[in-house]
């Protein structure tokens, strides 16, 4: 539990810096107007700090990725989410532009004859046998209908060698909208050239389209094509004929029946940063939560049956190193047989999930946690239909809106323990010239430490000599090394009974003082632990309080 430390590596950066800015800035302005040439060396206190803190000003406040989740006795659970993905219908299955031509049937001698026997303005009905319209999925689904969104084009276009008026009618009847079948008709003009062509583009959107040919196939549907011609005082030639293009411009559908062939989730890999070691040094320190538990969290409105399976769930520390979770007992996994919606629930979430502890990975969930894992890094792998075509009366289906959405989280209960996690962390720090007139500093810190958690502080003052030693070591904060907040003392349960106070004084004489005059880097490194040296667990809840508060008396040397 080294996230509250982090915000105190922070919180101490930040003071270190603030109180020799302050002294060397704020202090010595003073007295930069002397009244006289006598030497005088006043004391001067200043308050710097009075400053109390929460669990949100030390864990929370700048953690963008975790989020704080507190139970209605104040315990705290830190929360790490991520999304896998979310598959949505119309991204992966979409049909293309597409048309088929059909052309009238040759013409016989008998036709010829009998149309040109008739008398001028006489209508002559050209055969034409019924189309069958094969719809490309591009192998996404075997459909059995589709209902057709607002932006969906049926077209058709005509080329006509007949030297006469036509008009061409085009029937669907298992295209419906409000009950009504699909029929347009479309007048063409011969105006004394060949071909005489049309193109018509109608909004089919609303309509169901039924493709199973009477429950015989999928993925087609039959055209009925009528040319109907006005006799013109030109003759019918046996080579004249009349080809119909039937098409879709950007087939959106609303929603879908049938099988559903793709896969619906190729292999993935994604993580979920896990922000609360960002400031650990690699290699240091114990860390251990009581019950750390792994979430995996499904919401499915496909009417699709799915089966998944995790090939990868470890902590990791890029670029390389992982530690990999080991699921034993939980019987859902590998393969995971997704719950969808009936079609009673059509346009439904159907929710699932999945829990993960020490019980049932054998302790590599903790295990991976007291690596410090920088990310968690997972794969799932999912099919669709495992088991192949479903079988009449039974269906795929999906809406234009269906999704499928898998969520991790890392719920991480603050109850366990931490021991020697070191810290580290570097701010800019300029003393100058100004330097020249302080004699003597001496900071002191009071604490009142409601939080079971220690922290060990020490500042490294350093410059830079040269490009290969940039952080040069000019003197240390404190020496020696020491404990400044010692951690609260907890019950038998965990939870703090009382606050760990101290003060602590930290002195520079002129030499000390004198020697970081050249200073551009304050290294800060902190060691932390829980109560008891990290051999007790302990709770944390949002009612513990850091109280600090950080004074100055600086021995100032001027003229009066």
């Amino acid at each position: 539990m080294n996230h509250p430390g982090t915000r105190k590596t922070a919180l101490f950066s930040a003071l270190i810096a603030a109180l020799f800015v302050f002294v060397f800035f704020a202090c010595v302005k003073e007295y930069r107007k002397p009244i006289a040439k006598t030497d005088y060396s006043p004391l001067l206190a200043v308050p710097l700090i009075n400053s109390s803190l929460t669990i949100h000003d030390l864990l929370v406040k700048e953690d963008h990725n975790g989020n704080i989740q507190v139970d209605p006795y104040n315990f705290l659970t830190l929360i790490y989410r991520g999304k896998l993905f979310s598959l949505e219908a119309d991204n992966f299955i979409q049909f293309p532009d597409q048309s088929v031509p059909f052309t009238s049937p040759a013409l016989t001698p008998a036709d010829v004859a009998a149309f040109n026997a008739l008398p001028a303005g006489s209508q002559y009905a050209v055969p034409f046998p019924v189309q069958t319209f094969t719809f490309n999925t591009n192998n996404t689904a075997d459909v059995d209908s589709v209902v057709f969104k607002a932006g969906t084009t049926l077209d058709v276009v005509i080329s006509s060698q007949f030297m006469h008026n036509a008009a061409i009618k085009v029937d669907i009847p298992k295209a419906k909208k409000n009950g009504a079948a699909f029929s347009k008709t479309i007048n063409l003009i011969y105006s004394g050239t060949l071909p005489a062509t049309s193109t018509s583009h109608f909004d089919i959107s609303g309509y169901t389209f039924d493709m199973t040919e009477g429950g015989t196939t999928q993925n087609a549907f039959d055209v009925n094509i009528a040319v109907t011609l006005t006799k013109s005082g030109n003759p019918l030639n046996l080579t004249d004929n009349a080809s119909v293009s039937i098409g879709f411009t950007q087939p959106l559908f609303q929603k879908l029946f049938g099988y559903i062939k793709q896969p619906l989730i190729s292999p993935n890999i994604d993580t979920v940063a896990i922000t609360l070691f960002d400031n650990a040094m690699p290699g240091g320190g114990i860390f251990t939560i009581v019950n750390p538990q792994a979430r995996i969290l499904l919401s499915n409105s496909y009417g699709v049956p799915i089966d998944a399976t995790f090939n990868m769930l470890s902590g990791y520390n890029p670029p390389a190193a992982l530690y990999p979770i080991t699921v034993t007992t939980e019987p859902k996994l590998n393969p995971w047989h997704f719950p969808y919606p009936t079609i009673a629930q059509i346009g439904q979430f159907i929710h699932d999930s999945v829990m993960l502890n020490n019980t049932n990975t054998n302790n590599t969930i903790g295990t991976a946690l007291n690596q410090h894992p920088r990310k968690f890094i997972y794969q799932l792998n999912a099919q669709a239909n495992p088991n192949g075509k479903p079988v009449a009366p039974n269906t795929n289906f999906a809406l234009d809106t269906s999704r499928f959405i898998v969520n991790f989280q890392i719920d991480l209960p603050l109850y366990g323990t931490t021991k020697n996690i070191l810290m580290m962390d570097t701010v800019p720090l300029t003393l100058g010239d100004n330097v020249g007139p302080v004699e003597s500093l001496l900071f002191r810190i009071y604490a009142s430490n409601g939080f079971p958690l220690e922290m060990g502080l020490q500042a490294y003052f350093t410059d830079s000599i040269s490009p290969a030693q940039q952080y040069h070591v000019l003197d240390s904060l404190i020496s020696p090394y020491q404990v400044i907040l010692p951690a609260a003392g907890v019950d038998v349960s965990g939870k703090v009974n009382a606050p760990a106070i101290k003060t602590t004084d930290i002195s520079f004489d002129k030499a000390r003082i004198t020697g970081i005059k050249n200073v551009r880097k304050l290294i800060i490194k902190g060691a932390f632990a829980t109560t008891n040296n990290g051999n007790t667990n302990v709770k944390f809840y949002s009612d513990y309080k850091l109280d600090v508060k950080v004074g100055v008396m600086a021995q100032v040397k001027t003229k009066i």
